[in-house]
């Protein structure tokens, strides 16, 4: 019998040994299409939200369509802005410097003042045979538009107040030089009045413009867009 030397025998074993396997791992087809299925589903969602959406507030993205061809609303927007953007900013910064004067003088005007002030605007129209949806049809307003701007005549009226006053001595001297008498069947207390708001509107007209500009003039302003000069109003 032959004898094998110790490598010899080494060699032999690492022959003879067992080979250990290591197991494949299973493809798992139907787990990925069960992940990949998934995906489309989110994606399908989201692609179905984004244009529902689109579609239920296409007014906020679009003005108008013109034989199925869209015009933005962004488009109008810098239209308006060339047009008359510097009006605009002027108006809005009026109402907030208004607004922040009455938050200064604690001024709150309330839905009955407002309620109030468009009574006594529809019964005017009444005596000259008009409406209030008349007149805000031909104004191109609505009656939230009114509401508001009623209100912020309201705060500026009385932020004014001590310079808008009427006296009963001023009512007086108006009807006596222009001769003034009250309408047939209207009371002379209710006659009076409506001369006092007229006076007081008068007075409204000239120191709301004086008070606007001084508190311009005083306020920081920073303006970061260009509109070019303001636009003057006659």
């Amino acid at each position: 019998m032959d004898h094998q030397t110790p490598a010899e025998e080494q060699q032999t074993e690492a022959k003879t040994a067992p080979v250990a396997v290591t197991p494949t791992k299973k493809f798992d087809f139907k787990k990925i299409m069960g992940v990949v299925g998934k995906q489309n589903l989110i994606f399908v969602a989201v692609v179905v939200i984004v244009f529902g959406t689109f579609f239920v507030f296409k007014s906020l993205f679009i003005a108008a369509t013109i034989n199925g061809t869209p015009i933005s609303r962004l488009s109008v927007i810098r239209e308006l802005e060339t047009n008359s953007g510097q009006q605009a900013l002027d108006i809005l910064i009026t109402k907030k410097l208004i607004d922040m004067e009455s938050i200064k003088m604690n001024i709150v005007v309330s839905e009955t003042d407002i309620n109030t002030e468009i009574q006594k605007l529809e019964t005017r129209l009444a005596e000259q045979g008009g409406t209030l949806q008349m007149i805000l049809d031909q104004q191109g307003m609505t009656e939230a538009q009114l509401r508001e701007q009623v209100a912020l005549q309201k705060k500026l009226e009385n932020i004014l107040n001590d310079k808008i006053g009427v006296t009963d001595e001023e009512v007086q001297e108006y009807i006596t030089k222009n001769k003034l008498t009250p309408p047939t069947g209207t009371d002379e207390n209710i006659f009076k009045d409506q001369v006092r708001d007229q006076l007081k509107n008068q007075k409204f007209n000239v120191e709301a413009g004086k008070w606007i500009d001084e508190i311009k003039a005083s306020a920081t302003i920073k303006y970061y867009v260009d509109y070019g000069a303001p636009e003057v109003i006659p």
